[in-house]
């Protein structure tokens, strides 16, 4: 068995330099057939004592081997005829676990499973693993939990391109690793979420230095400052936190306030955030039951052309009916877009469409044109395209009764996705929508760089009741440069006869809101698909 000290030089005690001066030592002057290995048989003189089972059992645990394969290799790297020749030689002190070749494999592995390719800093199960250490340790609670997200990342790609705008991004972390101590970390979620747990006592200093950090962006040769400042959600924890999934669901939804409601640099969590968080979880862990029990419903509200009142399409929107009782979308969709399960729940919804298109045509009733919204995160998989044309095959559905809407998108990665996508549905017939236009910056260049089929006009346009007469030229030029790129214009949310007149006004006839109808289920979009045509200046629907 080999022998391991202070002398060896693979000793656990030494430098990587003093480790190379030993093995210099020891090997000068050594000739090629000083190499070859020479056995004999020390068995009568080198005396081991043998562990008991529990022993040796732990030594495995605390090499990394699990189970019985594990324990049985038979590893010249190492030495020895198999990994329990290797566990007993640490059991006597002739060795340690360190010298394990799988080992060392299993902890680099492991590392890597937990830390963030682009920034080196620790990934979501990184962060996870650091705060389920500090529990086992009892000093989470000395630690508040920031969730800080990016401003103007997306400028920052269009000014400098994807490649530097990454390299600004590493030296972000690097700038903000560097606060953190010993016992602190920082990690980075995705994309522009990043994450830190600082102890209380450094909190309001870690906040001032997120409130802008400069580094460099080298551009056309020169290095040019940059300062990137942060939206932070931030949780004093205390002994009500203690997993990684309240502690990130309540900086999330502090940073969502902080954000979208408040418009402050930073927010800390309230306990009638705790309420919020609650929800969030009960509706991600009731999902797959309810998605199993058919309880999300595909609801159709109808698009009408003006010129006719005649019904020309429909678009079908999600609903959830639990215990007789709507849950509202607003309630559940972002959150399920959080967790990713939205996309599951995209092509369920997108299933039933199908079917239900296929039922209508079976049964002698015209379908219409129907549009179903998928959310961006489809664009990160890899078969999203080939998923929508399988399904259209499965139910046997024609192209042109389909339309797929995806709002528009200011990620610079998610655009590149978006333009693939758009293309993809183009070479395999299918219309596509850009769903919500005017809600983002990128509105211009979307109509510039995306040959999308349809643009669905954002009811912010028109739902003033008395618009100016800048809102009337911006809405009715977007109209004019859609349809010279030879697209569809719709507007969404139409709910008064004075609307109507106005878009008519500018050539754009199709329309979608309350003035017609509100989204129905099935069997009442069955009845509208029967008659087709609304009375001409019904008002009625406008009161429902």
């Amino acid at each position: 068995m080999k022998k391991s000290g202070t002398k060896s030089a693979w000793s656990r005690e030494l430098s990587p330099a003093e480790r190379l001066a030993n093995l210099n030592r020891q090997f000068a002057g050594l000739k090629l057939e000083d190499y070859t290995r020479k056995y004999t048989d020390r068995s009568e003189t080198c005396k081991c004592k043998e562990p008991s089972v529990e022993e040796l059992e732990e030594i495995f645990v605390d090499m990394k081997k699990f189970d019985e394969s594990s324990r049985k290799i038979n590893c010249s790297c190492c030495g020895y005829n198999t990994c329990r020749d290797m566990a007993i030689a640490i059991f006597n002190g002739f060795n340690h676990k360190d010298n394990c070749i799988h080992y060392l494999k299993d902890l680099v592995e492991e590392k890597a499973a937990l830390t963030e390719v682009m920034t080196g800093l620790p990934n979501a199960e990184g962060m996870n693993v650091f705060i389920a250490q500090k529990k086992s340790d009892q000093t989470l609670t000395s630690f508040n939990a920031f969730y800080f997200n990016l401003r103007n990342v997306g400028l920052l790609n269009r000014r400098f391109g994807k490649k530097e705008t990454d390299q600004i991004l590493v030296r972000y972390a690097r700038t903000v690793a560097d606060f953190a101590e010993e016992e602190e970390c920082v990690g980075r979620l995705s994309g522009d979420n990043f994450m830190a747990l600082i102890h209380k006592e450094r909190s309001e200093e870690f906040l001032k230095l997120l409130e802008g950090v400069e580094v460099e962006a080298r551009h056309g040769g020169k290095e040019i400052p940059v300062v990137i400042q942060a939206v932070t959600g931030c949780l004093c924890i205390d002994e009500s936190h203690q997993d990684s999934a309240s502690i990130i669901g309540m900086c999330t939804t502090a940073l969502n306030e902080a954000k979208n409601t408040k418009k402050v640099p930073y927010l800390y969590a309230t306990p009638e955030m705790s309420d919020m968080v609650f929800r969030q979880k009960q509706i991600v862990d009731e999902f797959p039951r309810a998605l199993a029990e058919g309880e999300f419903k595909a609801y159709y509200q109808p698009k009408v052309d003006t010129t006719t009142n005649e019904i020309v399409g429909a678009e079908a929107l999600v609903r959830w009916i639990h215990e007789g009782k709507l849950i509202p979308p607003d309630e559940f969709v972002p959150i399920l877009e959080m967790d990713g399960s939205i996309c599951k729940l995209d092509f369920h919804i997108f299933e039933s469409v199908c079917k239900d298109i296929q039922k209508w045509s079976k049964e002698g009733i015209k379908p219409v044109r129907i549009s179903t919204n998928f959310s961006r995160k489809n664009l990160s998989d890899s078969s999203f395209s080939s998923r929508i044309e399988e399904t259209l095959e499965k139910y046997e559905v024609p192209r042109e009764y389909i339309e797929v809407e995806i709002t528009e998108t200011t990620s610079e990665e998610e655009t590149g996705l978006l333009s693939k996508f758009i293309t993809d549905m183009h070479d395999a017939n299918i219309m596509m929508a850009i769903d919500d236009f005017g809600t983002g910056y990128s509105s211009l260049n979307l109509l510039r760089d995306f040959p999308a089929d349809v643009l669905k006009i954002d009811k912010s346009f028109i739902d003033q009741h008395t618009n100016t007469e800048r809102d009337n030229v911006v809405l009715a030029n977007i109209a004019k440069m859609a349809k010279e790129l030879n697209m569809k214009v719709i507007t969404e949310g139409v709910e008064r006869w004075d609307q109507v007149e106005f878009l008519r006004g500018i050539n754009v006839n199709l329309v979608q809101g309350f003035l017609f109808d509100k989204p129905m289920p099935e069997d009442t979009f069955e009845e509208r698909l029967r008659t087709r045509i609304y009375p001409q200046e019904s008002r009625a629907s406008s009161e429902k």
